[in-house]
């Protein structure tokens, strides 16, 4: 029996010198993450044409991206994102690299998230999202159009 969560998780993040993007809605390049339990699979780096909010959400659906992180967004963003089945995880900041690390290991400290959102709630609630992610993918999301039944 093959489940969803064999399949790697694909993370997008907003990406700028290094750094998580400071505004998703003008971000011109996305790293893809793909994770394996607690494992880095592939990363690559791709230029976002788009900046309208719907255009954007299709392609990163059409990568079949699953978490977008990032620092922040607009309203109209983010609501492509969810319309698109994108969880959308913000108010992080840092180098990217700093970010992966932390999704490897579990654990979100609370030097990454941005200033004024450093309260100990939000980065319990991250690690316990992280924890949640690596284990219950499959029942976290509904299938998305034209994806083969994995569960049977």
């Amino acid at each position: 029996m093959v489940h969803a969560s064999s399949r790697p998780m694909r993370i997008a993040i907003p990406n700028w010198q290094g750094r998580i993007s400071p505004v998703f809605d003008v971000a011109e390049n996305i790293m893809l993450v793909d994770m394996s339990g607690n494992r880095v699979d592939l990363c690559q780096e791709l230029v976002l044409p788009a900046t309208d909010p719907y255009e954007r959400a299709q392609l990163l659906h059409t990568l079949r991206t699953e978490i977008l992180i990032c620092c922040t967004l607009s309203r109209p963003h983010q609501m492509a994102l969810v319309s698109a089945g994108i969880r959308v995880i913000q108010h992080i900041c840092g180098q990217v690299e700093e970010v992966l690390e932390a999704i490897t290991n579990g654990r979100f400290p609370g030097s990454l998230l941005m200033p004024g959102c450093r309260d100990r709630s939000k980065s319990e609630h991250l690690n316990l999202f992280l924890k949640s992610a690596h284990c219950k993918r499959s029942e976290r999301r509904p299938k998305r159009k034209g994806e083969e039944n994995r569960d049977v």
